[in-house]
């Protein structure tokens, strides 16, 4: 069995997280049937995690540590060499965060609420010009506080 999870879903993070978890329901949809021709890989009822609390690990750019949300812990804060060139006007780090999410029916998380829940957490990071979803990886390493590592391609 894969160990990773939302691999076959086309999500963009860079783009605006819609008002309710129904319109993102509906670009979700849109975006499977614009890439594969149908949605027939995304279930928004689907049960992906079986537990009431999750701790997530993803990467991400952030220009203060201020940017974190109360329910993130910055792991990995280390200011990016080359900023100025880049053309940024302020300094901008590489950051690993560990954020701890819980399930709004307290037993678990169905798919469209856990994506919601990780577009949340990238609202107020630097991004690229694209920000794609690659799946979730559980965690083996029981040393590694965290239970999903968020996969992310850039473009």
């Amino acid at each position: 069995m894969d160990k990773r999870i939302f691999h076959n879903v086309i999500w963009d993070f860079s783009e605006e997280l819609p008002e309710t978890q129904e319109e993102l329901n509906q670009e979700v949809i849109a975006k499977q049937i614009r890439n594969f021709g149908n949605s027939d890989n995304w279930d928004p009822t689907e049960i992906i995690i079986d537990q009431p609390e999750v701790v997530i690990c993803y990467d991400a750019i952030m220009y203060s540590k201020d940017d974190k949300y109360i329910n993130e812990e910055i792991i990995k804060f280390e200011l990016l060499p080359h900023w100025e060139e880049a053309g940024s006007d302020r300094p901008e780090f590489y950051s690993t965060i560990h954020a701890t999410l819980k399930a709004d029916n307290n037993q678990n998380f169905p798919a469209l609420e856990l994506l919601y829940k990780l577009h949340e957490l990238f609202l107020n990071k630097g991004t690229p010009a694209k920000l794609y979803l690659d799946g979730l990886e559980k965690n083996e390493k029981p040393k590694n506080k965290y239970d999903y590592f968020v996969h992310i391609d850039f473009d």
